[in-house]
């Protein structure tokens, strides 16, 4: 056998070798850079879309006349990091106020390149009590995970 076959031979196995370390390292990605251009619960321009969707949603689709006046006490409960799946996500959770007195706990979801043209962030939320369609499951399951 002549030099280069074996140099190919020793090539590929170093490869492979390489390969294969690299797949037995789990990803280890720092929490602050994964989610730095992921919103935080509380930031100002997710609750202020969550507000705008409901009100929208309720002048042409359920026409209740009731309006969300307020989200208050929004915290964060589940965070889904990248390496567990293609999207950032971070599940919200806050209490709702109503135009008619009532309130509610209010879920939400912030994913990260779900908004216009796979850009920036997207927001689904669920009030839970409200969701006569289940539309996000039986009490807003799904944004609870």
């Amino acid at each position: 056998m002549s030099v280069i076959h074996h140099l190919n031979v020793i090539f590929r196995f170093a490869l492979a070798g390489l390969v294969s370390v690299i797949m037995l390292v789990p990803p280890t990605p720092s929490y602050a850079l994964m989610f730095k251009s992921l919103p935080v619960c509380t930031n100002t321009g997710v609750l202020e879309k969550v507000v705008k969707r409901y009100n929208k949603a309720d002048s042409n689709l359920w026409q209740k006349g009731v309006r969300m006046n307020a989200i208050n006490g929004a915290r964060e409960h589940t965070v889904n990091p990248l390496y567990e799946s293609a999207i950032d996500r971070r599940y919200c959770r806050a209490k709702a106020y109503l135009s008619n007195g009532q309130h509610y706990t209010v879920y939400f979801l912030i994913e990260r390149g779900m908004g216009l043209a796979g850009t920036g962030w997207g927001v689904e939320y669920c009030l839970r009590g409200s969701d006569k369609w289940y539309a996000y499951g039986s009490g807003c399951r799904v944004l609870r995970k």
